[in-house]
């Protein structure tokens, strides 16, 4: 009987798979980060990147009927905080952030479309990566301990062309 036979091979395969999976590894929950109150209840967080050191934690997310906003976590004082909207901006989501608290991301503007940022969180301070003359838009999606930021950007009027680059706060 054909059934019989492929429920006796699954069940053998079975057999020899049960044991690899009690080898799983499980994992401990460390810290919980919960959202901005939303009509009672916290609203969805995204943590997208955690700097190399631990200290914080970057990503976005939803407030109650409006667009994203990025947010950064920081481990030593337990402290969520949203990041200030950058001017012209309506939507913000953070990429990644190195131990210095330098945080990148993207975010959409009303009259440029989307630019990649970056905001560093000791001088509070916004620089926006605009694209190329001719591009239509930029994204910054991460940063190193040198402050070296990469993202990728259109260099035509479009979605395409598109290309890599590597930004740095002394040459731009």
């Amino acid at each position: 009987n054909l059934g019989m036979t492929t429920i006796a091979a699954l069940a053998a395969q079975v057999a020899v798979a049960g044991p690899a999976i009690e080898k799983v590894p499980c994992y401990e929950i460390s810290t919980s980060l919960v959202g901005v109150d939303c009509f009672g209840q916290p609203a969805g967080l995204y943590g997208i990147a955690i700097s190399p050191n631990g200290e914080y934690v970057c990503g976005f997310y939803e407030p109650c009927l409006q667009e994203n906003r990025a947010f950064v976590y920081k481990k030593s004082t337990n402290q969520l905080q949203s990041l200030p909207l950058a001017p012209g901006f309506y939507r913000m989501s953070a990429a990644d952030v190195n131990d210095n608290g330098i945080v990148v991301g993207e975010g959409d503007t009303t009259a440029l479309g989307f630019r990649g940022w970056v905001y560093d969180l000791n001088t509070q301070q916004y620089t926006i990566l605009h694209p190329p003359p001719g591009g239509a838009w930029s994204s910054a999606s991460a940063i190193n301990s040198s402050n070296v930021v990469c993202g990728v950007r259109s260099i035509g009027p479009g979605v395409n062309p598109r290309t890599a680059f590597m930004w740095t706060p002394g040459a731009g």
